[in-house]
């Protein structure tokens, strides 16, 4: 896989967006607690090369998913965080609108690299 460099970023982002749900409003916490362990559980994966016993699983697909979950999760509660005018909150939600761009580029890359069709010279005559 050519986007693992990305995941170790997310991972540290969730985790912080985690500290800072745990400080301020504790509701919203199971968000990010779940999106650190999904994203912890595809590192592990991409990392030792496990996913490749799993030939049957389209992998680049169901990371362009959990992209794409995240995204929406994180905008939805970001924005309900920071109504509460906390501190911990305002601090969520701007790491939270950080991590969604981190998570919109990594679900990009994964579909311009592994999901989009490919164009020969065959197919441009």
């Amino acid at each position: 896989m050519e986007h693992l460099p990305s995941k170790p970023r997310l991972l540290a982002l969730t985790f912080i967006i985690f500290i800072c749900f745990t400080a301020s409003i504790s509701a919203y916490m199971a968000a990010a607690l779940l999106e650190f362990f999904i994203t912890l559980a595809f590192l592990f994966l991409y990392a030792t090369q496990y996913y490749l016993r799993f030939d049957r699983l389209n992998w680049p697909c169901l990371d362009f998913l959990r992209c794409v979950s995240a995204i929406i999760i994180f905008l939805v509660v970001s924005f309900a965080a920071v109504t509460s005018r906390d501190g911990a909150a305002i601090a969520a939600f701007v790491f939270g609108i950080i991590l969604v761009s981190v998570f919109a580029y990594d679900a990009f890359k994964i579909y311009r690299t592994e999901m989009a069709p490919r164009t020969t010279q065959e197919d441009q005559q």
